[in-house]
């Protein structure tokens, strides 16, 4: 009884790795919205990289400078806030769940492992 109710407790820890390496294992790549078209050395020996929409970026050992010149413009718009809390309150609630999911089967592999046959020690 002992060896089966370790057996048993192992089986259902390999499950769940499983289950939740599968999860990462079926997540998909995003595809690639500006694949790279052309890249070259110029006079000065920087690396260019120039992407599909003409956008050329200068490549400086681990760093990338964008070369054109861009504006960052902050729009305030409360709508887009409301909109966003539909995902927030999702995404909490998925939270909530994993960590209750985690309380309970440290809960319930606490009182299996505690119960008297268990314990009981072989003569």
């Amino acid at each position: 009884m002992k060896n089966l109710t370790k057996i048993v407790i192992l089986l259902l820890m390999t499950v769940l790795m499983f289950s939740v390496l599968a999860t990462l294992a079926s997540a998909e790549e995003a595809e690639e919205k500006n694949p790279i078209v052309d890249s070259y050395t110029d006079e000065e020996g920087n690396f260019i990289i120039v992407l599909e929409d003409g956008t050329k970026y200068v490549v400086e050992g681990e760093k990338v400078v964008e070369t054109e010149e861009t504006e960052i413009s902050i729009d305030f718009n409360p709508k887009r806030m409301v909109f966003s809390l539909q995902f927030m309150w999702k995404g909490m609630l998925c939270i909530f769940i994993v960590i209750a999911v985690l309380i309970l089967s440290v809960y319930g592999m606490n009182k299996l492992t505690n119960l008297p046959a268990f314990n009981k020690k072989e003569d």
